[in-house]
């Protein structure tokens, strides 16, 4: 099957980083034996948006794809291209955030995509009678970084960037038990007085320091291998409410524990308890992380689990199946 993936390349902006998208959607399909192409849509449309969307429509009817898949993100595209595309091929979107962007956004462009997926159950059943070609998937682990067998010199990590309440968080976790923090924006619970000192200049002055970011996907991933449990707050971006997010089973393979917000939507994926844990308060979630670090044994039972889970029905291979089988595309 020839495939056309559309979607970022760069990771948070930065061009000497692949994004995991672009990795995951790629080379995925390519290792299991389908031919992809790549076109960053969103680049594109910044520099010319007209100019894209006529190169883009002029790739599809001349390009023989099987299948276009198109990471959606603002308004990259023009409806009438869009609608004219899906003569020649089956041209899918894929939804992020759909909790909080259906109405305004997914919902709109529906109408110019062959199918449209959303990685929501509760958006998935609402809305199918109306909308027949809405297919239901999720995000998945890439399975390029197995950290099984990495020793785990990092008691409790976090990983991501910090909106809403998670500085806070972090920040109160951090006077109870150690918590090991990096991304951009994110207070640096680990820095030596040297750079806190450096870090605090920098914020009066208004100046960019992010001592405690790491450089890419390779570095995330490292730093989840390392890590014994993993704290893995879900909040919505927007809002109050929860969410799955990527990293619950991007770190899938890590050997860590995810330890997160209790949300029944993960009962679909993993056994609380037994292949991950969960907290409803922060009070919980520095007891249970205790814990799990005075109980080796459990601890390792519990990351095995969620390691075995992921491996046998969470990887990108598994989703990319199932999409093709919902279209009526070859494996």
């Amino acid at each position: 099957m020839k495939i056309l993936i559309c979607t970022n390349y760069y990771y948070y902006g930065d061009p000497r980083i692949a994004d995991p998208w672009f990795s995951a959607f790629t080379s995925i399909p390519r290792q299991m034996g389908h031919e992809v192409h790549f076109l960053d849509h969103y680049a594109q449309a910044r520099i010319n948006k007209e100019m894209f969307n006529d190169f883009f429509l002029s790739t599809i009817k001349h390009g023989g794809y099987d299948l276009v898949l198109i990471v959606l993100t603002q308004e990259e595209f023009r409806p009438e291209i869009l609608e004219e595309a899906k003569k020649y091929t089956t041209l899918v979107g894929w939804n992020s955030d759909d909790d909080w962007r259906w109405e305004d956004y997914s919902k709109k462009w529906y109408p110019y995509f062959t199918n449209m997926i959303t990685t929501y159950r509760h958006i998935y059943e609402a809305h199918k009678q109306n909308y027949p070609n809405l297919i239901l998937s999720q995000w998945a682990c890439p399975g390029f970084y197995d950290g099984s067998k990495v020793p785990k010199d990092i008691d409790f990590s976090f990983v991501g960037l910090t909106y809403g309440e998670r500085g806070q968080q972090i920040r109160q976790i951090n006077k109870h038990l150690p918590l090991l923090t990096f991304g951009r924006s994110t207070p640096a619970t680990n820095l030596p007085l040297k750079k806190r000192i450096k870090r605090t200049i920098a914020n009066l002055c208004r100046i960019p320091y992010e001592d405690n970011a790491l450089s890419g996907p390779k570095e995330v991933n490292g730093t989840w291998n390392r890590s014994k449990i993993t704290f893995t707050p879900l909040r919505a971006s927007h809002g109050p409410g929860l969410q799955i997010k990527g990293r619950v089973f991007e770190m899938g393979l890590s050997g860590t524990v995810m330890l997160c917000d209790l949300n029944p939507a993960l009962d679909e994926f993993y056994t609380r308890n037994q292949e991950y844990m969960d907290y409803t308060s922060l009070e919980e979630c520095i007891e249970k992380a205790r814990w799990l670090l005075a109980h080796e044994t459990e601890r390792q039972k519990i990351s095995t689990a969620y390691y075995d889970r992921t491996r046998k029905e969470h990887l990108w291979e598994h989703r990319f199946k199932k999409i093709f089988a919902d279209l009526n595309l070859p494996q």
